[in-house]
């Protein structure tokens, strides 16, 4: 004798139904891992990214230092001279001397402008 109907009925949905649960949970950790790996790639590519924006502000950083030093160069170089100037115009001063300081007191002026205009672009 066999199994009445409804009990294989009963039997074959049963049957369906496990199916369909480990499927769904099969399903379930495939997206989970698809999720993870798909985070994992995220955070890569922002640490990456991260990486190469620190590289340039480095880079930019040694640049803004270098422009920095050169400044203080020039400052510390136009401070001697103005030091020496004030010191030639302090002694007595011959025509011919007047002459010739005029003609520095133009050229350090053309000098400074010149070098505001490159700091400053102008």
């Amino acid at each position: 004798m066999g199994r009445p109907k409804h009990q294989t009925f009963l039997l074959d949905v049963s049957k369906q139904a496990q199916a369909l649960v480990e499927a769904l949970k099969a399903a379930q950790t495939q997206q989970q891992e698809i999720y993870q790996m798909v985070q994992e790639q995220v955070q890569a590519h922002l640490a990456e990214e991260l990486s190469n924006w620190r590289a340039e502000q480095q880079i930019h950083e040694e640049i803004y230092l270098e422009r920095i030093t050169k400044l203080e160069q020039e400052v510390s170089k136009l401070r001697t001279e103005l030091t020496e100037a004030q010191r030639t115009v302090q002694q007595p001063v011959t025509s011919s001397e007047s002459h010739t300081w005029n003609r520095y007191r133009q050229y350090c002026r053309k000098g400074l402008g010149f070098y505001l205009a490159q700091v400053y672009g102008k």
